[in-house]
């Protein structure tokens, strides 16, 4: 009998993380990796309790240790890794002076670090499998950056020339990488935000999302195994264009959206 595909979930018990998780049973064996176990457990339980194999590992983001060895203990139990999905999109809003070093120093090591070491230990294994593929999500704001989201413009930016990076460095080894840019959908992370008014706008901008995060965990894996580096959802594609294609419009409309915002 053939065995189902093997899937790691590195932040998988975040709403988009639980998302993932439930609709990917049936179709691939899940591991979740995150540091809260009970949720963690939680999950498993009821993906085993529908009759798919699940596996949750405690894993604190940006641990490099702790992501080899959940990467050990998948192959142990199902003995390869097929796809990894690194959600790294935690919204963070407010003027950037008023970022402190430890937020920037939470943010690098638990979402653009814990990428990376997530990534290398992943190409260790799909390397000998000559086939694999690494799945990277961040904020949309890594590729469309907007005013009083420096944070998630600065990790997003550097998971997304990571990725690029890779897609040239391991297409000839059967890897492949993808990128997927994601806006605040309903159901997001709760955000971080430096101020009280930054974080009403930014709850604001949730509550008014067009994409619940149940769409968005759809579209996430229907980008498995398609052939693009750069994947953007639907609601996001209009931006991604008026930038490309009108870039001092574009311009134009960010530095009003950024005096108002600095009013």
């Amino acid at each position: 009998m053939k065995q189902l595909p093997t899937l790691l979930i590195l932040g998988g018990t975040t709403p988009l993380g639980q998302a993932l998780a439930q609709q990917a049973g049936g179709r691939f064996r899940t591991a979740i990796a995150d540091a809260d176990a009970h949720l963690g457990n939680q999950i498993c339980q009821q993906l085993h309790s529908e009759g798919h194999e699940a596996l949750f590992m405690p894993v604190s983001q940006g641990r490099r240790g702790e992501i080899q060895q959940a990467m050990e203990r998948i192959l142990r139990r199902w003995q390869r890794l097929d796809v990894v999905i690194n959600l790294a999109h935690t919204p963070v809003s407010g003027p950037f002076e008023a970022i402190d070093p430890g937020l920037w120093q939470t943010l690098l090591n638990e979402q653009l670090m814990a990428t990376v070491y997530s990534c290398q230990s992943a190409v260790a294994t799909m390397k000998r499998q000559r086939s694999g593929c690494l799945l990277n999500v961040i904020s949309q704001q890594g590729v469309i950056p907007e005013p009083l989201r420096s944070a998630n413009a600065v990790t997003g930016g550097a998971i997304a020339a990571l990725s690029e990076s890779l897609d040239a460095e391991l297409a000839g080894l059967g890897i492949q990488v993808s990128l997927i840019s994601i806006p605040l959908t309903r159901g997001s992370l709760p955000p971080l935000a430096t101020d009280p008014l930054s974080r009403i706008r930014l709850e604001r901008e949730i509550d008014n999302a067009r994409l619940e995060t149940r769409q968005l965990a759809q579209q996430i894996l229907a980008t498995i195994g398609r052939k693009p580096l750069h994947h953007l959802p639907d609601t996001a594609g209009h931006h991604w264009f008026q930038r490309r294609w009108f870039r001092g419009r574009w311009r134009q409309r960010m530095r009003r959206l950024g005096e108002k915002y600095r009013r």
